[in-house]
């Protein structure tokens, strides 16, 4: 009883070592008024979004395999289109997949959203990983000409209408 004791609380403390303190995901947004394009990017630590995957959709993603992306892209779309939707009069705006790219503990997803017109006014919610972890943070930046601002997204604050005229 006691090595099985001392076993689990080993295991504890070694867990506790691998895990990252900080749940915090970083969007990029940006308006690219000469392509008519919104350009997004999503920043997650990796091994978060590898577990939010597999309890949503009961799939294992290695993100560190190419093909294994490619297997499941479009779950991986699914869910950030699912987390985090751009609303522009009623009508939510949806992205298309220009890739990822995989650095030490995190991963980025890139996407494109054409335009038809200027927008002005929209609606963002955000809700990257709340489902996984109370404490997450969900930071965004979002740049139009050349004035950046950030939001910041949480448990409690989900959603932001934006007044890019601001801007």
């Amino acid at each position: 009883m006691f090595i099985f004791i001392k076993s689990f609380y080993l295991l504890l403390i070694s867990n506790f070592f691998l895990m990252h303190p900080i749940h915090v995901s970083v969007t990029n947004l940006e308006f690219q008024s000469e392509k008519n394009t919104i350009s997004l990017s999503f920043k997650v630590f990796t091994d978060d979004f590898q577990l939010i995957i597999n309890q949503l959709y009961n799939i294992q993603v290695d993100l560190s395999e190419k093909g294994n992306y490619n297997l499941h892209k479009e779950k991986i779309d699914s869910y950030f289109q699912d987390h985090f939707k751009i609303i522009v009069k009623g009508k939510e705006l949806k992205y298309t997949n220009e890739g990822m790219k995989k650095n030490d503990e995190a991963v980025w997803f890139y996407y494109n959203i054409a335009l038809k017109k200027e927008v002005k006014t929209f609606t963002i919610k955000n809700s990257i990983l709340l489902d996984l972890y109370p404490d997450q943070k969900n930071l965004l930046i979002l740049k139009k000409r050349e004035i950046e601002k950030g939001y910041q997204f949480n448990f409690k604050k989900k959603e932001y209408t934006i007044v890019t005229d601001e801007y």
